[in-house]
């Protein structure tokens, strides 16, 4: 015993279907719960628009797709950028004697440069 309740549920193998009805017509239950339709019906069927890429490929003898353009960053002079790779680059050591910043760090002055322009 396996301490629990059996499930008999009906499973119809799509692989194995021959489409004949002998388990629609065989299911023990007072309503059928095995239904066979024609296989068109159950299977469906491929949309025209869908394409298989590999065979398409082949056929044509080259890629449907254009291969992407490689991206060009609007990065500053010394520096760079590897998309697969590292990531952002620092080429040259930037010029220490330049500001971090064009602002000041205190916000008033910010603030009070357009007072003292008047």
């Amino acid at each position: 015993r396996s301490g629990k309740h059996a499930l008999f549920i009906p499973v119809v193998h799509s692989d194995a279907c021959t489409g004949c009805g002998l388990c629609e017509k065989a299911c023990i239950l007072e309503k059928t719960a095995i239904r066979v339709f024609p296989m068109e019906l159950a299977k469906g069927e491929l949309g025209s628009h869908y394409r298989f890429g590999w065979q398409e490929k082949q056929e044509a003898g080259e890629s449907l797709v254009t291969p992407d353009v490689e991206h060009e960053y609007n990065l500053p002079a010394g520096v760079r950028y590897d998309l697969q790779g590292e990531g952002l680059i620092i080429d040259s050591k930037i010029d220490e004697s330049l500001p971090d910043s064009p602002f000041s760090s205190n916000p008033l002055d910010s603030l009070n440069r357009n007072l003292e322009d008047d």
